[in-house]
């Protein structure tokens, strides 16, 4: 055979041309089969359509010119060494371009991060793609009327009132069993849950002990708050206590569950004649899970102070400050505190006390954890731009973080400031102060708007602050559209709804009033409004600008209860009983820092569904 080849080869003109050409070409056609033909190419990609239990993910894969199989593989693991699950594998064309392949992910656990490769296989070998991530949205419906209680088989929700919600997707909310269902009655009925969608656990329950020897509680849970880590504060009523040692302070953390952390009637510190008496008065949780709650104290010395602030994150506990004790590096000692506008920021407390004795004496918010606290602005600073006009008393104040502060004051200077516009809001950022807003004074981009009192007011991480306010009668501006919510950022005020205003997404409706006012320290903010129409709405901010998360007369895209996508009759959101209502200053958020509002809605036929919109 070779002879045969030889032999016809020698008839050839140029074997050794013929020899170089072959081989050339062997070569030439190596280099192509390895330029087109090569184990699958994979480069990053993405996410889309994130949903509760849904996502669909994608990878941009290039097949090398030969039918090349792709699956996907994905878990919550973030070092992807267990838990891996793979897709069926999807068959790619031949290509030689770089395209996205994507697939639908299913049955995932809500609020979720999930980690995901693309992995593609031809002849030519296996290429694993870059690993990329994405996060599961919450659960959309938390919890509904005819649920189960959680961890009871028999029993079911009743009534259900509007909750917290953190930035994990952990919601505090309570809720009314059903009578006459599984053992509920009158007397225990009311139940406080904590936790992600359905899987929420009893925390608290009306009448029934939390583990805690010889106490339970009347089930009012009063003073909510929960910080954006899930860490929940309330006050309650303990039952069959006399009325000298039946209130409590409690706190929930996940490693420790429910504590007692003050109750009427303790000693205020070991040793100390003084005891607690009346500590329902108010209480904020900072950001790292600390307790502040103001209380009166009961003392047989009248000389000692009668009020004071105190501490407690369910392992240590300590004074803030008291009426009569020194509470300044100077010396000065605190009078009578405002228990009433006390509020929390990252680690401290913020107040308004009286105090003497130091450098002078006057009124002013203090901050700090104690036993020496910070002046953040005092009576008789000069506000700045404002010189010689000095502050004469302060109504509020609201905490970011422990350098951020706003704060609504009266002014005074006589023969120059009146009752016309002798109130101002205020900002403090690391010390410098800024004027806000200031009664009397014009409002930019309302004709004939004039600043007349401000109200619930916030300021956020970045140093922002966002209010309530009333623009004075006169004029253009009547009862009808004289309500304004604003943002102030940099000195610049935009104005973020007003009364009278055309409502979010409706062709006739405006702005009746707003109800409710909840902001979240990254600035994300819902406001709850009356429509003319006599619906109510949720509008809500996640960074990306306005949306109407839900309102009355709209449908539940859900089937809950006995009905298929109920119509909404009524709307609510929590509400703290602080004077700043909730939001930043320690009182918890409806809102996430995603943009999420977390509400109930009234279904009608006795039915409620807590629900993230």
């Amino acid at each position: 055979m070779s002879k045969n080849t030889i032999k016809t080869a020698k008839h050839l003109p140029n074997s050794t041309s013929l020899r170089f050409c072959f081989f050339s070409c062997l070569l030439l056609l190596a280099g192509f089969a390895k330029a087109q033909f090569t184990a699958p190419q994979i480069t990053a990609g993405g996410s889309a359509d994130l949903k509760a239990t849904d996502a669909w993910v994608f990878s941009y894969v290039n097949a090398g010119g030969r039918v090349t199989s792709v699956l996907f593989e994905y878990t919550s693991n973030v070092s992807f060494t267990t838990g891996i699950i793979k897709s069926e594998a999807q068959l790619t064309t031949s290509n030689t371009e770089t395209l996205p392949l994507g697939i639908s992910l299913s049955d995932l656990l809500p609020n979720t991060t999930y980690y995901f490769r693309a992995v593609g296989t031809n002849q030519f070998g296996t290429t694993t793609g870059p690993t990329l991530s994405f996060k599961t949205s919450y659960s959309p419906c938390v919890i509904q009327t005819g649920d189960r209680v959680p961890g009871s088989t028999v029993q079911k929700v009743g009534a259900i009132t509007p909750g917290l919600i953190g930035d994990d997707g952990v919601v505090a909310l309570t809720v009314a069993a059903q009578l006459g269902v599984g053992g509920a009655t009158s007397s225990n009925s009311n139940i406080l849950l904590r936790g992600i969608t359905k899987d929420a656990t009893v925390i608290g329950r009306q009448g029934v002990s939390f583990g805690i020897p010889s106490i339970s509680v009347a089930g009012g849970f009063t003073e909510l708050t929960m910080n954006t880590a899930g860490v929940v504060h309330f006050q309650d009523q303990i039952s069959g206590a006399p009325v000298a040692t039946d209130w409590g302070g409690f706190i929930y953390q996940v490693a420790s569950g429910v504590r007692l952390i003050n109750r009427e009637g303790d000693q205020i510190y070991s040793g100390a004649s003084a005891t607690f008496t009346g500590n329902n008065i108010k209480s904020a949780i900072s950001t790292n899970g600390t307790a502040f709650f103001a209380s009166g104290v009961t003392t047989a010395t009248p000389s000692l102070g009668r009020n004071g602030v105190w501490f407690s994150n369910g392992t240590t506990s300590g004074q803030v400050a008291r009426e009569t004790v020194v509470c300044l590096a100077d010396g000065a000692v605190c009078g009578r505190i405002v228990t009433t506008t006390l509020v929390s920021s990252a680690s401290g407390s913020a107040f308004v006390t009286s105090f003497s004795g130091g450098s002078g004496a006057g009124e002013g918010i203090f901050h700090g954890s104690g036993p020496l606290l910070q002046v953040v602005a005092a009576k008789q600073d000069k506000p700045p731009g404002l010189n010689p006009i000095v502050y004469s008393a302060f109504r509020s104040v609201s905490a970011g973080s422990d350098t951020q502060f706003s704060f609504v004051a009266d002014l005074f200077l006589k023969n120059v400031v009146t009752s016309t516009n002798d109130q101002v809001l205020m900002v403090s950022n690391a010390g410098v102060q800024s004027v806000v807003a200031r009664e009397g004074s014009s409002v930019a981009g309302i004709v004939g708007g004039i600043w007349d009192s401000f109200g619930r007011h916030f300021v956020t991480a970045s140093g922002d602050v966002l209010f309530q306010a009333s623009l004075r009668v006169g004029g253009a501006i009547t009862t009808s559209n004289d309500g304004v919510i604003c943002r102030w950022s940099a000195g610049v005020i935009d104005i973020l709804a007003r009364e009278g205003s055309r409502a979010l997404r409706q062709r006739s409706a405006t702005y009746r009033f707003f109800t409710n006012f909840s902001v979240h320290p990254n600035g994300n903010y819902l406001i709850q409004a009356a429509f003319s129409d006599g619906r109510v709405g949720l509008i809500a901010e996640d960074g990306l600008g306005q949306r109407l998360a839900a309102a009355s007369g709209d449908r539940v895209e859900l089937n809950v209860t006995s009905q298929k996508n109920p119509l909404i009759f009524s709307l609510s959101t929590h509400t703290a009983l602080a004077n700043l209502a909730n939001g930043t200053g320690g009182f918890g958020n409806v809102v996430t820092s995603d943009g999420a509002v977390f509400a109930v809605a009234y279904v009608g036929n006795g039915n409620y569904i807590a629900f993230l919109f």
